[in-house]
């Protein structure tokens, strides 16, 4: 695990932000040791609900990807001791049975991934699905999950697939012509499926605090 940092994130105080006045909402706690997944969900967020991030990377358990995000949540809610909010996604690579799924990011450590599409380009087109889902725990302590996913190729990449941008540099998402990092921010935010799940995490949280005043 990396340094336990924590960065607070401003908060509506007002009804904009979809909390009533009438119960105020406990700071919710999100843990990625991810810097670009921090500025994306920021952005995707901004003051619709009140959070802190905690700069942490949560050691993954063997399994599906189910397993996974919920055995994270449950020991980032050990370490929040409160509501807290943890990432994970998936690559499911059709000619490979759906291999590396939720062990994709393995694969991103040293460009592995980029390897492998070049290997598998002879095959002809490279289909695949990628997934984003959201674990959340409540304030009752109450597990949540939400996802969001969608169909697209694997390309050659033009750049290294290490890091961050890995499989941006080769994903071609079902709608898009490009890979996903070379589109404009309007573009990436029509088709990302981190920001569509957040949108169910957003509606889920708010209709929760209105259903308890």
């Amino acid at each position: 695990m990396s340094s336990n940092t924590a960065e607070t994130r401003n908060s509506a105080e007002s009804s904009n932000n979809g909390v009533e006045e009438g119960r105020k909402q406990r700071r919710i706690t999100i843990i990625t040791g991810n810097e670009r997944k921090r500025k994306d969900i920021a952005r995707h967020i901004g003051d619709q609900i009140e959070y802190e991030f905690v700069e942490m990377e949560i050691e993954e358990i063997q399994g599906t990807a189910q397993e996974i995000i919920r055995k994270k949540l449950e020991e980032a809610h050990k370490i929040a001791k409160g509501p807290v909010i943890v990432e994970d996604y998936s690559l499911y690579i059709d000619v490979l049975k759906g291999f590396p799924g939720p062990y994709v990011k393995f694969l991103l450590v040293n460009g592995e991934l980029g390897e492998i599409v070049k290997n598998l380009r002879p095959l002809g087109e490279i289909t695949c699905r990628s997934e984003c889902v959201y674990g959340y725990i409540d304030e009752n302590n109450k597990a949540h999950i939400f996802s969001a996913d969608t169909k697209g190729v694997l390309v050659p990449a033009e750049s290294e697939t290490r890091g961050n941008w890995g499989i941006d540099s080769c994903l071609i998402q079902e709608g898009t012509t490009k890979p996903y990092r070379y589109l404009t921010e309007e573009e990436q935010d029509r088709v990302s499926i981190r920001k569509r799940t957040i949108e169910k995490l957003l509606k889920h949280i708010k209709n929760s605090v209105s259903s308890a005043n």
